[in-house]
């Protein structure tokens, strides 16, 4: 496992340091179902407690706004808001591809996009898509009720 000439001691050394970091992988190094599952129910509980609250305060502010709360303008309004959401992470999503940094160092003359900075911008992107295809979900039960 160690490189040529490298100590052969410090394989074991970061995969202890990585052990009292806390990453949960198996024998083989992956991820196990169970720490999937988690991390992916953590993630969704997130984007959906922000279309929630984004929901609660359309309610709030139609009622104070109008008085009342018209069921087709708050779904219009949540439909509004999720369709603007899912263009905004679909934008953030592409600007991070490797081909529109290109395109942004040649035409603009801007500098190249680190690798991490791609997958934090695709990570942001999905997080806004998400979030947004709820919203436009939530749009959906509430134009039914």
């Amino acid at each position: 496992m160690a490189r040529d000439g490298a100590n052969p001691n410090c394989v074991a050394l970061t995969l202890t340091a990585a052990k009292v970091a806390g990453e949960n992988r198996n024998s083989k190094g992956r991820v196990p179902p169970q720490t999937r599952l988690l991390s992916l129910a953590r993630y969704l509980s997130r984007t959906l407690l922000a279309a929630l609250l984004l929901t609660i305060f359309d309610l709030i502010g139609l009622l104070l706004l109008q008085g009342l709360i018209d069921q087709s303008t708050l779904v219009l309004l949540i439909f509004l808001e999720g369709g603007g959401g899912l263009l905004v992470g679909v934008g953030i999503s592409l600007s991070s591809t490797p081909t529109a940094s290109r395109i942004g160092h040649t035409v603009l003359g801007t500098t190249a996009w680190s690798i991490d900075a791609e997958k934090y911008a695709e990570r942001v992107g999905l997080k806004w898509i998400i979030a947004s295809a709820l919203l436009v979900l939530i749009g959906f039960v509430l134009s039914v009720a």
